[in-house]
């Protein structure tokens, strides 16, 4: 139910946008939902590599420092290409917090603990989503 309540919401949204910007319905879609949906899935495969390499903490305020600035980009240029920029910076972003977590956790914890730590970070956040 939620995921077709968030699906009309941005099919709501992309109408008004596309007449803003004067392009289609798709081209909307593809701004503001493929745009970020692109920045995530790449930021989530290239990002926690390098939080191995340079430490989970440079890569939060990197990620702390860009989250707002690509809502500025996405927010006030008038233009669809700063919109596919900022709303693809947005999700790569804010991926950091998603994937960079579990390997914070296991920082944190004794690995004869890191099993329940990760579950109840699983459990809480699957939980949260579902009751709203």
């Amino acid at each position: 139910m939620q995921w077709k309540v968030a699906n009309v919401r941005k099919l709501i949204a992309a109408a008004p946008a596309a007449a803003e910007y004067g392009i289609s319905n798709a081209q909307s879609l593809i701004a503001f939902s493929l745009m970020y949906g692109l920045g995530e899935a790449l930021g989530s495969i290239v990002i926690p590599p390098y939080t191995e390499a340079f430490g989970r903490k440079p890569t939060y305020l990197v990620a702390a420092f860009l989250l707002p600035i690509s809502c500025l980009i996405t927010g006030t240029i008038y233009s669809v290409a700063g919109v596919y920029v900022g709303r693809f910076i947005m999700g790569a972003t804010g991926s950091v917090s998603a994937t960079v977590v579990v390997g914070s956790l296991e920082d944190m914890w004794e690995p004869s603990a890191q099993g329940w730590a990760i579950y109840s970070w699983v459990l809480t956040a699957g939980l949260g989503v579902a009751l709203g």
